[in-house]
């Protein structure tokens, strides 16, 4: 059985993938990953806190995923 990083870094795959059907952002970097786990109060499990990392936010066929990431107007 495949641990949640292990997990994390299958979904990865699937993403990148399937850009038929997925899209995602540029990522997060660890200064804006620190101050959203700031700003909200407390910090991501590793599994989230990698995909994050890769993609900032995603979608898959139309389903969103919550993520960290700023628009270009810095939004």
């Amino acid at each position: 059985m495949m641990n949640a990083v292990e997990a994390s870094e299958r979904l990865i795959e699937l993403i990148c993938g399937n850009d038929d059907i997925a899209n995602h952002a540029d990522g997060c970097d660890a200064g804006r990953m620190a101050a959203a786990e700031n700003d909200l109060g407390l910090a991501f499990p590793p599994s989230y806190r990698r995909l994050i990392e890769e993609f900032g936010t995603w979608d898959i066929a139309g389903e969103e995923f919550l993520g960290v990431y700023q628009t270009p107007a810095m939004g």
